[in-house]
């Protein structure tokens, strides 16, 4: 299916990764929104992605170590106590900076209230790590307190924050490759939630595009 907008979005987090120092994003919006497609389409070979679950804190810490090992051989073979150790002993064994991208970050937090603060004493210090870090989430209320809340663990240290809106009529139009009078009436029966064009509903003219827009 195609990919389209987010071209802002995307120029916005790739000016991140020519930072001469390690960078900090957020990206934030409601569920089904397009977020993991984004981060899907700017992850590239050197990145290392994880999604994480509802796990207990040492599963979750286990099941990025795995993820590590694609780009750190052996990362896994090791037993992290913690997210400090964890987040640390990363920055140490890379031997170039690489993107770490945590998608669905809130569920890391729900069992381990203290990793806001451990991301904040990380980029504290950020001239030390080896390693730019991508932040994802749909619980927006919760990102919200860690991140944009003048009390919270993560104010005023991401390089840029990102909340993912709908998509416009005018992305609509180039998705679904029809004229700009049919995109209008698809909006207004779909708005710019894109993941409502796969649903089939019986009698609508929107059967005919289902599959073909973003995400």
């Amino acid at each position: 299916m195609d990919f389209v907008n987010r071209s802002n979005e995307i120029n916005r987090i790739e000016q991140l990764r020519l930072r001469d120092e390690s960078a900090l994003l957020i990206l934030y919006g409601r569920r089904r929104i397009g977020k993991t497609r984004l981060l899907q389409r700017i992850t590239n070979a050197n990145d290392i992605y994880f999604i994480a679950d509802q796990s207990e804190t040492p599963l979750q810490i286990r099941a990025f170590a795995t993820a590590v090992s694609k780009q750190v051989p052996g990362f896994s073979r090791a037993t992290y106590p913690d997210w400090e150790s964890f987040f640390m002993t990363l920055s140490e064994r890379l031997k170039k900076r690489v993107t770490l991208i945590i998608d669905e970050f809130p569920y890391l937090v729900k069992n381990s209230p203290e990793l806001p603060s451990v991301i904040q004493k990380l980029f504290d210090n950020r001239e030390e790590l080896s390693f730019h870090l991508f932040l994802c989430g749909s619980s927006q209320q919760m990102m919200q307190k860690l991140v944009l809340d003048s009390a919270a663990p993560l104010y005023g240290r991401a390089n840029e924050t990102i909340k993912l809106m709908p998509m416009n009529v005018y992305w609509l139009k180039q998705a679904l490759h029809c004229s700009g009078t049919e995109a209008i009436e698809e909006y207004s029966l779909w708005g710019g939630d894109s993941s409502l064009l796969g649903t089939p509903f019986s009698g609508t003219k929107p059967q005919r595009c289902c599959g073909k827009a973003y995400p």
